[in-house]
């Protein structure tokens, strides 16, 4: 009598247990890209052999090994993959800050209905049109600098804003009296006789639904898919659509500029060029978006057998990867019995942010020997982190489906210290609401008041405070906190301060940089290893090197992104 016989005659609850210890593996399963498929996590393949012998057990074993292991997903990055992701977040970065000029630019003419539209899905937010139209012009381009580099976002948390941006950039965009508006404003001999730092996205938008009306179609579609992986393909129409071409072009013809030319659909107006030789190189894809491109590829009834995900976000990634979460909305409301882990790295996928300031922007600042952590930055990098995890629920994530865990990895001291001055932060943004409600200074959130710089999140005290107190539980640090700061204490400090010295007061920290421990490298040889400098990010172009020109093409290019160096060299001044 063969094996298989003598198995199905045990009773089937003994059976169960014996198919749960076959398909256990120590460690669970981990995702491989190259594949798409999953191993053990010593790198072996998944063996299942059992399935084939008998249909009877192959029915009753069905799904237990999604049941009984754990499939971790890490951040991705190959060779191949690198120019895509790169493309990719220089992509969504120019969707983002095209959307940004538009709502600056156009707050003051959005109909009855467009505010009622935005009041129904954003009522937070949307009262804060109004207040654009009372800036003047240097405070516009100093809110400006804000918004499109330090991460402000008007108390919203970042994703919801993103969605704000997007929606009001679509009633704008298809409202039927926009393109006469758009060549109204903006004719061709108006727009060269501006100064550069005035030829904005905005108007080049605007220029574009004018000449070429369906290419509003095409930006607008591009909702910067912050979750997704894009084919190769996809992601250099995008670029394409957008007349995004490399900075290494630019930098081949700039000794001439009179003779560079540029294929593009906008005769003399301006394409958009980042500096993409001045970015860091190992560009990656979260492991959130590695995980939901792996859900997606499988069948409704194979995903519904997944109990646990562990996303282990062990490097920085493109394309706001603390908003990436949402993207397994979705997949946790079908199946109910998901749990996903969410663990990232604090010296390797947040705090090199800061050097960015919240961002990858189109430069960065050579490091020097002695640069450490700047504490004034910290707080701008996790607050992002801390906000989408505490917003989740509310856009659907069923409670108890998400947990995000800030690993310190090896050095639990330093990272509490650093931890420490988020705390501090969230203790004076409670401070400063608080003398608000009193009357004593302007709202801190206001884009009319806050001239700090700090991108203050509603709610981020109240979320920080209820980590500390092992009370939010979508959230958790895997090192110690320091208690949560008084903000009576604070309040009593600064009774007399006027609103700058309180501004002035909360930028200052002590230390006003960190050093890493001794437990890891020191923070400037973690930069370098995360990012090796000197490899350069090529956009697909067709550019005749040997004539300095685009072929078949007699267009003139102007460089958008030394005006982004400029405004953010004006801004450092103005906050010097």
């Amino acid at each position: 009598m063969c094996r298989r016989t003598h198995l199905l005659r045990i009773p089937v609850e003994i059976r169960l247990q014996i198919y749960s210890y076959y398909v256990s593996s120590p460690g669970g399963y981990r995702y491989n890209h190259t594949s798409n498929t999953l191993s053990k996590l010593n790198g072996d393949p998944i063996d299942l052999g059992l399935l084939f012998t008998c249909k009877l057990i192959a029915e009753e074993i069905q799904g237990m090994a999604l049941n009984h292991n754990t499939v971790t997903f890490s951040t991705l990055y190959s060779d191949e993959l690198r120019q895509c992701a790169g493309q990719l977040h220089v992509t969504v970065e120019c969707v983002r800050r095209v959307k940004i000029e538009f709502m600056l630019q156009m707050a003051g003419r959005l109909s009855t209905v467009m505010k009622q539209d935005l009041a129904h899905g954003f009522p937070d937010i949307t009262p804060t049109l109004d207040e654009l139209n009372r800036l003047s012009k240097d405070d516009l381009d100093q809110l400006k600098f804000k918004l499109l580099y330090s991460g402000y976002t008007f108390g919203a948390n970042p994703s919801k804003f993103n969605d704000f941006i997007t929606r009001l950039y679509d009633l704008i965009t298809a409202d039927p009296d926009f393109l006469d508006h758009a060549h109204a404003e903006n004719c061709k001999d108006r727009f060269r006789k501006l100064p550069l730092e005035d030829q904005t996205s905005k108007r080049y938008a605007l220029c574009l639904a004018k000449l070429l009306p369906l290419g509003f179609k095409d930006i607008s579609q591009i909702r910067g898919p912050l979750w997704g992986i894009p084919t190769e393909g996809e992601v250099v129409q995008m670029a394409k659509d957008l007349d995004i071409i490399p900075s290494d072009v630019l930098h081949q013809g700039e000794r001439n500029m009179d003779k560079f030319r540029i294929r593009g659909k906008l005769g003399t107006y301006p394409c958009r060029c980042y500096s993409v030789q001045d970015l860091w190189s190992r560009w990656r894809f979260s492991a959130a978006a590695t995980a939901i491109r792996f859900l997606g590829s499988l069948a409704l009834p194979t995903r519904k057998h997944l109990r646990q995900i562990i996303l282990l976000e062990d490097h920085e990634s493109i394309a706001k990867p603390e908003s990436h979460a949402r993207g397994l909305i979705p997949f946790c409301q079908e199946n109910p019995r998901l749990r996903v882990d969410r663990r990232v790295n604090l010296w390797k996928s947040i705090l090199p942010t800061t050097v960015f300031f919240g961002c990858r922007a189109p430069f960065r600042r050579p490091l020097t020997a002695s640069e450490g952590i700047q504490s004034k930055n910290i707080t701008r990098a996790i607050a992002p982190w801390v906000a989408e995890a505490w917003a989740l629920e509310s856009h659907g994530m069923p409670p108890g489906s998400f947990h995000l865990a800030i690993d310190g990895g090896a050095a639990k001291e330093r990272a509490k210290e650093v931890f420490s001055i988020v705390i501090r932060d969230a203790s004076y943004q409670l401070a400063l609401e608080q003398l608000h409600r009193q009357g004593s200074i302007p709202d801190p959130i206001s884009c009319l008041e806050n001239t700090s710089g700090f991108q203050l999140f509603k709610d981020f005290p109240q979320a920080i405070e209820a980590l500390v107190r092992g009370k939010n539980p979508n959230l958790s640090c895997s090192f110690d906190l320091v208690d949560f700061v008084d903000p009576s204490a604070i309040l009593r400090q600064g009774q007399n301060w006027t609103a700058e010295q309180w501004g002035d007061n909360w930028s200052t920290h002590t230390p006003e940089t960190f050093e890493t421990a001794p437990e890891l490298p020191v923070w400037k040889k973690i930069l370098e290893k995360e990012h090796p400098v000197g490899d350069v990010l090529h956009m697909d172009a067709d550019f005749d090197v040997a004539t300095g020109r685009m072929r078949d093409s007699e267009r003139n290019f102007l460089e958008v992104g030394e005006m982004m160096r400029r405004l953010y060299e004006q801004s450092r001044q103005r906050q010097s």
